[in-house]
């Protein structure tokens, strides 16, 4: 009886100690993919930056091409 008491909480302490491993794995990966969301967040407005300053000279070269030489 008490070997087997022993055992459920060895058996007790292990499950204890796996969910405790398993929540800070959770929490670790959480971490990870909340600075992955920041880094991609970061790139899509470095790209719609560039792109917008893209666009920007696109349309001062049409206009450009569009003014006649010395006029302003």
């Amino acid at each position: 009886m008490r070997e087997t008491l022993k055992w459920k909480r060895r058996e007790t302490w292990r499950v204890e100690e796996t969910m405790k491993w398993e929540e800070r794995g959770m929490e670790n990966k959480e971490k990870r993919g909340e600075a992955t969301c920041q880094q991609e967040n970061a790139i899509a407005v470095e790209c719609l930056f560039l792109f917008q300053y893209t666009k920007g000279l696109k349309w001062i070269e049409h206009v450009l091409e569009q003014t006649p030489y010395g006029e302003t």
